[in-house]
């Protein structure tokens, strides 16, 4: 296992927290364990390192309409769908 330190890091003052106007609002991992999706309120879906914690990629920056309720990775890691308030795909 590891143990992580948590060292509180600066933000200027007036600056937003990350993803403080959204909410998450469905994940899913890939098949291969290695990555988490995260589906937000504002229509943006993150990926992230599930070993490291780390941010890896943004997918729909404004791509989607409305809040993400849905998302699937198919068995290669090859295709995410993605399924968002207005019924779209």
């Amino acid at each position: 296992g590891q143990i992580a330190d948590y060292e509180p890091k600066q933000r200027p003052k007036g600056a937003k927290k990350p993803h403080e106007t959204t909410v998450a609002c469905c994940v899913s991992v890939t098949q291969c364990g290695n990555f988490g999706l995260v589906g937000y309120t504002c229509g943006r879906i993150d990926r992230y390192n599930l070993q490291s914690g780390m941010h890896r990629g943004t997918y729909c920056e404004g791509g989607h309409e409305s809040a993400v309720y849905g998302l699937a990775v198919d068995a290669l890691n090859e295709t995410m769908i993605s399924w968002w308030c207005g019924g779209g795909i």
